[in-house]
């Protein structure tokens, strides 16, 4: 590890790069998990759970916005053009 890893709070390019997740594997887990809430969310209706298939909805709505919150790209601190006037 290098001292700049530590200073002021900088971030060495190779943690940056473990620290990030491929589009595709956030995808791939988001349809998985929806998946299997879906299902579980009807096997619950038809067993007359209504609690639990509400739960899943919930849960598939937070996956969702898990994903798309994954998904957007925000302005970061360092962005200078955030704060200059116009």
């Amino acid at each position: 590890m290098e001292l700049g890893d530590f200073f002021c709070g900088e971030v060495s390019e190779k943690k940056e790069r473990k620290s990030k997740m491929k589009s595709s594997k956030r995808y791939m887990i988001t349809l998985i998990t929806g998946i299997l809430l879906a299902a579980l969310a009807a096997l619950s209706v038809f067993s007359g759970m209504e609690g639990l298939a509400s739960a899943c909805v919930a849960g598939i709505m937070t996956i969702l916005t898990g994903y798309i919150w994954g998904e957007t790209k925000r302005p970061s601190k360092n962005n200078d053009h955030e704060n200059d006037p116009k």
